[in-house]
């Protein structure tokens, strides 16, 4: 005889899974002090399979490419695998290919402010902008976690 199996996304709802991701969020990235270091956040595998998760339900339909800082390589990367779409790292030693025409996404791990989102849309052309982390609500930026 066998019993069927439940996985967490069969027993938690949306809304639960998004509060434990944010609750792992601030205990990992908010230290002593109030002092925000997120690299503890881009270097656990459970964070960022969870936030990967949360935001490839917003890849639009047809993105050929997402596109990231080098300090957002880790989030992308997991997006890319998520979604199976490929990534390009924009910076001093740019990494994959980002073709004219191309409809692409930006990810970045942290938005701090709206301007800064718009601002990065609008240097990579990307309409849209996925934050593993946003540090203010924004309507240009669809975040897995927002802290405010």
């Amino acid at each position: 005889m066998t019993f069927p199996v439940e996985t967490p996304l069969d027993v938690q709802s949306v809304e639960v899974r998004r509060a434990e991701l944010r609750q792992d969020v601030v205990n990992a990235v908010v230290r002593q002090g109030g002092r925000l270091e997120l690299s503890a956040m881009l270097t656990r595998p459970s964070i960022l399979r969870r936030m990967a998760s949360s935001l490839a339900a917003h890849v639009p339909p047809g993105t050929d490419r997402l596109v990231c800082s080098p300090g957002s390589l880790p989030l992308a990367a997991a997006l890319a695998l998520e979604t199976g779409v490929p990534f390009a790292v924009l910076g001093d030693t740019p990494m994959g290919d980002l073709f004219p025409g191309e409809r692409a996404v930006l990810v970045a791990a942290v938005v701090s402010t709206g301007a800064s989102a718009a601002a990065l849309s609008a240097a990579t052309g990307a309409e849209t902008v996925l934050a593993g982390l946003a540090l203010q609500p924004s309507r240009n930026v669809i975040a897995a976690v927002e802290l405010s």
